[in-house]
């Protein structure tokens, strides 16, 4: 996942690490060398061998610890032992996989509180004793599992369903509490529930891509994202832009990842996180193919291709540097056509230009409205339209919409830049949709305020307003929105179809 070392020197509590996926997020771990206290309800010979082979196999710490989840008592005495062991807990992955399988109308009360009970509380008794140490140390990360049902109801697991929903719930509003205390809370709602250890019974080959994914929650690479929920398949298989394309190519193709509104604070820093990430981002023409970057300005500026320039050379990677007027279809016909004559096929493609407008929307002229949405929008429509013929033909291509909260979080003065981009995440859902089968992916966004030039420019009232918004109380770094952009694209097949708020947590208190 490129997050090597990312954890040494931390504890990570992965409780409920007999259940659905939890070897595999034991083994995430510990390649990231963190120290793993891998908590079970009941000593079994098969976990004390599997924990005792992960810590042989990656030579770091795993400790197992056993008690009863619900047991406010046996919880107690665990905690108290870690405290006095000094294993001060930095990440707390609680893997929920209870199954209550009924109807509503076939469910006794008794069968909805037990639900309850060990799919809700008894984590939240959990959570609520190590947050005492993360506080304690201000900081700390939490990633709470949950299968589907509780983000889409099924009408066949009522009480499961219901009380997953209330984990998601749970989420975000503990996202929002504890935010301002270095302490970030998320989701990952499985689509598919996994076995036991021990369990018989074909691996379905996906549980690496819930690992991976809930290794990244809990990094210091998603250090923005907070209160959010990931939905993961998990027999979509770990993906690192290796899927073979229809053509078998000549193994001399450079594959470029473009990228418009290069020259921004934003667009720079995805250049160097993409450059860092190369290595995960192998080309679908073969081994011999090469990977490039295609950075695109409205204007040319010294600064700018010194800045890639040395990019490039440090990383060893090459970067052309483009210069397009995205509102003008002819300028992105010859963009298009000066990639042809470099050979470079595009197959990733991050729509990152944008431009920002307030104004209340009975003031502001239309036609000022439709200049916000040929920029934000309709430009990126035109040039993706011309890049999907490319992509279709090679049967492969991820498209990363950079979108905002303003299109999510609709309030007055938005009716331009907020609506536009509202549009985007739209579009977004639709054309991962449209082309699901074609393994071409889309995925948008949606940063909250940055650090950027636009900040800068802000009245100094509205950028307090936006930091007061946010659980984490400032700004989001450019290299914090960059990670999970790159994330996204990288793990194209996960995301599809989503949008990733990275604003450090909703606070509306």
């Amino acid at each position: 996942m490129g997050h090597a070392n990312s954890f040494r020197g931390k504890y990570v509590m992965i409780a409920g690490a007999d259940g659905a996926t939890g070897d595999a997020m034991i083994r995430a771990f510990a390649s990231e060398r963190a120290d793993i206290i891998a908590h079970s309800e009941k000593r079994t010979d098969s976990f004390e061998k599997m924990v005792k082979a992960i810590s042989k196999e990656f030579n770091v710490n795993v400790f197992p610890v056993y008690f009863a989840m619900g047991d406010s008592d046996e919880i107690k005495r665990a905690i108290r032992s870690l405290m006095k062991e000094k294993k001060l807990v930095d990440v707390l992955i609680n893997n929920i996989d209870g199954v209550h399988g009924r109807s509503f109308q076939l469910t006794s009360i008794t069968r909805i509180r037990d639900a309850f009970e060990t799919d809700l509380f008894a984590w939240m008794d959990l959570t609520q004793m190590i947050l005492k140490m993360m506080v304690r140390n201000g900081r700390g990360t939490i990633v709470n599992i949950v299968s589907e049902p509780g983000k889409l109801y099924s009408g066949e697991c009522s009480a499961w369903g219901v009380s997953k929903s209330a984990v998601l719930a749970w989420t975000k509003t503990l996202a929002a509490e504890v935010g301002r205390q270095g302490i970030r809370v998320n989701a990952v709602a499985l689509r598919q529930a996994g076995r036991r250890i021990g369990e018989s019974g074909e691996d379905d080959g996906g549980k690496e891509t819930v690992a991976g994914i809930v290794t990244f929650l809990a990094s210091g690479k998603a250090s923005f994202v907070n209160g959010q929920t990931v939905k993961v398949d998990e027999r979509q298989k770990l993906h690192k832009i290796r899927i073979h394309s229809k053509r078998t190519g000549q193994g001399n193709e450079k594959y470029g990842v473009l990228l418009t509104g290069a020259a921004g604070g934003l667009g720079m820093k995805i250049i160097e996180v993409l450059c860092e990430r190369k290595q995960d981002l192998h080309p679908v023409g073969g081994s011999s193919s090469k990977r490039v970057i295609i950075a695109c300005a409205h204007r040319p500026g010294d600064s700018f291709e010194k800045e890639i320039n040395a990019l490039g050379y440090k990383y060893n990677i090459e970067i052309f540097p483009k210069y397009v007027e995205l509102s003008d279809e002819q300028s992105i016909g010859t963009l298009l056509q000066e990639l042809r004559a470099d050979q470079i096929k595009t197959d990733i493609l991050i729509n990152n230009a944008g431009a920002a407008h307030g104004g209340f929307f009975q003031t502001t002229r239309v036609e000022t409205i439709r200049k916000i949405y040929d920029i934000n929008l309709i430009s990126h429509m035109c040039l993706t339209n011309l890049l999907l013929k490319q992509m279709r033909e090679d049967g492969f291509g991820v498209i990363s919409n950079v979108a905002s909260i303003a299109g999510q979080d609709l309030s007055q003065g938005n009716s331009a830049y907020g609506t536009s981009k509202a549009a985007m995440i739209e579009w977004t859902k639709e054309l991962a949709q449209e082309y699901r089968t074609e393994n071409i992916y889309a995925f948008a966004v949606a940063p909250g305020l940055a650090d950027t030039r636009m900040a800068e420019r802000m009245e100094e009232k509205a950028k307090e307003n936006m930091v007061n918004y946010s659980a984490m109380q400032r700004l989001a770094q450019p290299r914090e929105i960059a990670e999970v952009i790159a994330e996204g694209v990288v793990q194209a097949p996960v995301f599809s179809g989503q949008t990733i708020r990275v604003d450090g947590g909703e606070n509306r208190g």
